[in-house]
C-alpha cells in the first residue's frame, strides 16, 4: 500500500503543478 500511495501523492502533485501552470499562462 506505500508503494500506491506513493503514486497518488506523486500524481496529486503533478496535477497541482500543471494547474498552476495553466493559470499564470492565463
Amino acid at each position: 500500500f506505500k508503494e500506491i500511495k506513493d503514486n497518488i501523492f506523486i500524481y496529486i502533485l503533478s496535477i497541482i503543478y500543471l494547474s498552476v501552470c495553466v493559470m499564470n499562462k492565463i
